[in-house]
């Protein structure tokens, strides 16, 4: 029987390899691409069709020997915007983001990363007189994919010192207060002369 991703699997992988892709500055080899989607979907078959191969045919990347780039350099701002896309397109298609999901509850770095904020902070969310203490999530204080179209690593976007614990509701307040400058800022760029 022949293998076969499952159409959903298949989007997830190009959201993956093109966020490692312009995260690294529109490049990265096809060996950190295969790490990553393998990070993230561990009990899955590394098949190279999905994503190089797709994304290639579409004319979005191309193949330099061991290396994958974007066909079009983009500017900051647009990188910016693609990463912010990709971060919406992630939450519909997998209810995750993918900056965050070598991050998920349990994994290693995750609980490490966790326990070293709670150290810092105690087990309470950041937001002056909150005070909820419960079902707190682990928070970029600066959104990821802005600081990685910054040319930010992941060790430093993950940083404890760029992490806190927020309560469902601050979470929810602070990435619709990101999403809406996001969209100002791409409004903005649009219509720059």
């Amino acid at each position: 029987m022949r293998y076969e991703l499952q159409p959903a699997a298949r989007r997830q992988y190009q959201i993956i390899a093109l966020r490692i892709i312009a995260e690294n500055g529109g490049r990265a080899s096809i060996d950190q691409v295969k790490r990553a989607i393998q990070a993230r979907h561990p009990d899955n078959r590394w098949d190279r069709r999905y994503p190089i191969v797709v994304l290639g045919e579409r004319g979005i990347l191309r193949e330099e020997g061991a290396d994958v780039a974007l066909v079009e350099e983009l500017t900051t701002a647009q990188t910016a915007s693609l990463l912010a896309a990709l971060d919406e397109r992630s939450v519909r298609a997998a209810g995750l983001r993918v900056e965050d999901a070598s991050w998920r509850p349990g994994a290693a770095e995750w609980t490490a990363l966790r326990a070293l904020v709670v150290e810092r902070d105690g087990e309470v969310c950041a937001v002056f007189d909150c005070g909820v203490a419960n079902d707190l999530e682990l928070d970029h204080i600066w959104r990821g994919s802005l600081l990685a179209a910054q040319g930010w690593s992941p060790q430093a976007i993950n940083d404890p010192t760029n992490l806190q614990l927020l309560c469902d509701t601050h979470h929810g307040q602070k990435t619709a207060s990101e999403a809406a400058l996001i969209r100002l800022a791409a409004h903005e760029s649009e219509s720059a002369p």
